[in-house]
């Protein structure tokens, strides 16, 4: 009786539906990302359950800084699934590459995981550097919305990566990297 109430009320029209902004430059086609990475370890649990579940890993890995006020760049932003939001924060130095860290990825700001019955978590990534001046610089806003059938290949069980770059300064680059994983 429980699984059917929980089936009845389960509407896949309440799960965000995120659209990306029109600030962040167009990013590059979404990779898999290379399975002999030490960052690609799988993130699933062994164990049962009653019905299908996921897990939903997002990561944010910034590549490389540009030019700023002072000496770091203040970069913050949130990992957001429906339901729940983190919020990410990092000071870095300016005008620096990170490439040699994390197989290429770069420096790791930001790290979050969600367990989700029947679907994959839907999740948006918001990632900018405090611009002082005027309006702040955005380098990622990608959502991925599960219920669109061409992003399901997305959700397969690898671990995936996109990269994302700010349009006015194409230094400040980052990447998105996510894997959803079936627990059952």
């Amino acid at each position: 009786m429980a699984l059917e109430l929980l089936f009845k009320n389960l509407d896949t029209n309440d799960l965000a539906s995120l659209q990306p902004g029109s600030f962040a430059a167009k990013p590059k086609a979404p990779q898999p990302v290379d399975e002999g990475d030490a960052t690609t370890a799988k993130s699933a649990s062994a164990g049962a359950a009653a019905f299908p579940t996921y897990r939903t890993h997002v990561k944010i890995f910034q590549f490389s800084t540009g030019d700023d006020i002072g000496d770091s760049s203040e970069l913050e932003g949130f990992i957001q699934f429906p339901n729940f939001k983190r919020n990410f924060a990092s000071n870095l130095p300016n005008e620096t590459s990170f490439r040699s860290e994390n197989g290429g990825f770069g420096r790791l700001v930001a790290d979050t995981a969600i367990d989700t019955a029947f679907t994959p978590a839907n999740f948006r990534v918001y990632w900018y550097e405090q611009d002082d001046s005027s309006a702040n610089d955005i380098i990622i806003d990608k959502s991925m919305d599960w219920s669109v059938p061409a992003n399901l290949k997305f959700a397969d069980g690898r671990a995936w990566s996109q990269e994302w770059w700010n349009r006015d300064d194409i230094a400040y680059k980052a990447y998105v990297w996510w894997q959803v994983t079936p627990l059952m």
